[in-house]
Formats: structure tokens, sequence, C-alpha cells
């Protein structure tokens, strides 16, 4: 396949989402990237995932949380969205998961 990434370890954040396959991380736009959550203070994820001093949330005894669950608002470049990093549908199988 052409637009396949190198075979190399993969990057992933701290809510898990794969940042060497996203396009932004990898720079495929002209005028964003992404440096990662190391760079990122604004992300309550990632503030969250440090002071717990966890490597992803996933391995949080509270996951999925209120910001997977509700999401938080998060103002990227003067516009302000409302981060979630999942669908409802996905956070309700960790939950199902997590009852077991």
């Amino acid at each position: 396949m052409k637009n396949r990434p190198e075979k190399k370890r993969l990057l992933i954040s701290y809510c898990g989402i794969v940042c060497s396959l996203c396009p932004l991380y990898r720079g495929k736009y002209k005028k964003k990237k992404c440096s990662g959550c190391w760079t990122i203070n604004e992300c309550k994820i990632v503030k969250c995932a440090k002071e717990r001093k966890i490597k992803y949330c996933f391995y949080c005894n509270e996951f999925p949380c209120k910001f997977y669950k509700k999401g938080f608002s998060w103002d990227i470049e003067g516009k302000p969205v409302i981060w979630k990093p999942y669908s409802r549908e996905y956070i309700k199988l960790f939950e199902i998961a997590k009852k077991k």
C-alpha cells in the first residue's frame, strides 16, 4: 500500500489515539501540525494522565471518566470545541467490560 506508514514503533497518546497514524501529527496538512501530548498543556486528559503518572488512560481505575463521557471545552486556535476522543458507543463497551 502506498499510504501505509513506515513500520516502526507506534506512538500512542494518553487517550489512546494512535498519533503515528494521524495525518495532523504526521504533518500532512501544510498549515497545522500536532506536536504530540508532551507539548499540549491545554488538554485536560493530558494534564490528568501526567498528574496520575499513567502512560495511558486505559490503565486508570476511573476510565472511562467524565472527560470521555462528557468531553471538555478546548479552545483550538480561537475556536472552542468539545473534545471527546471516543463515541458514546465505544465508551459503553468499556463500561460493560469493566462490570464483568
